[in-house]
C-alpha cells in the first residue's frame, strides 16, 4: 500500500512541478536566443496586479500552455516598474524615477497590464494580447505561433477559420 501511496505521489509532483513556466530575465531571453534560436513569450506584469497573478496561476501553469510554453518559447516576466536595465535591439532602457512604467514597456507600447507579447526569433515583434486571459483563451495564439501558423493568417477570416477549426488540448 506505502508503494502504490509513494508512486502516486511521485507520479503527481512530477506532473504539477512540470507545469511550472521557468522565467527569465529579458537580457537572459536575448542572450539565450543568439545560441538556440526560439521565440519569445513576455508576461508584462506587475506585483500588485491581482489578475496578472491569476493569468499566471490558471493560463500559464496549465499544463498543456507550460508544456508549449517550454518547448517552443523563451518565457520572460517583465514587471511595468522593473529596474531593469534592458538591451533591446540596439537600443538602452530602464526605468526612469516616478515613471508609472518601464521605458522598454512604453517601447513596446504596453498600457496595461497583464498584457503578453510573442517575439520571433529574431526578437522581432509577432503580436500582443492585452487583459487576463484563460489558458483556453491564450491556446489558439500560443499553438498559432509555435507552429509558424501565424505567417499565414494576414485576414480577418483567416483568423476566425483558424479559430473554427482549433481544437484545444485543454480539458474542462
Amino acid at each position: 500500500m506505502m508503494k502504490i501511496f509513494f508512486t502516486l505521489f511521485f507520479m503527481l509532483s512530477s506532473y504539477f512541478s512540470f507545469a511550472q513556466v521557468h522565467w527569465i530575465t529579458i537580457n537572459e531571453a536575448l542572450e539565450a536566443q543568439k545560441k538556440v534560436p526560439k521565440k519569445i513569450f513576455i508576461a508584462f506584469t506587475d506585483d500588485h496586479c491581482d489578475p496578472c497573478q491569476k493569468m499566471e496561476k490558471f493560463a500559464f501553469d496549465n499544463p498543456v500552455i507550460a508544456k508549449m510554453i517550454a518547448d517552443k518559447f523563451y518565457a520572460v516576466k517583465f514587471f511595468a516598474d522593473s529596474k531593469e536595465k534592458v538591451n533591446f535591439r540596439g537600443r538602452n532602457f530602464e526605468y526612469k524615477d516616478k515613471a508609472t512604467m518601464h521605458s522598454f514597456a512604453k517601447y513596446m507600447n504596453i498600457s496595461t497590464v497583464p498584457t503578453i507579447v510573442f517575439l520571433d526569433e529574431h526578437a522581432a515583434p509577432i503580436t500582443s494580447l492585452m487583459g487576463a486571459l484563460s489558458a483556453k483563451d491564450v491556446e489558439p495564439y500560443f499553438s498559432m505561433i509555435s507552429t509558424q501558423d501565424y505567417k499565414n493568417i494576414t485576414t480577418r477570416q483567416q483568423w476566425d477559420d483558424y479559430q473554427r477549426k482549433f481544437k484545444s488540448k485543454i480539458k474542462d
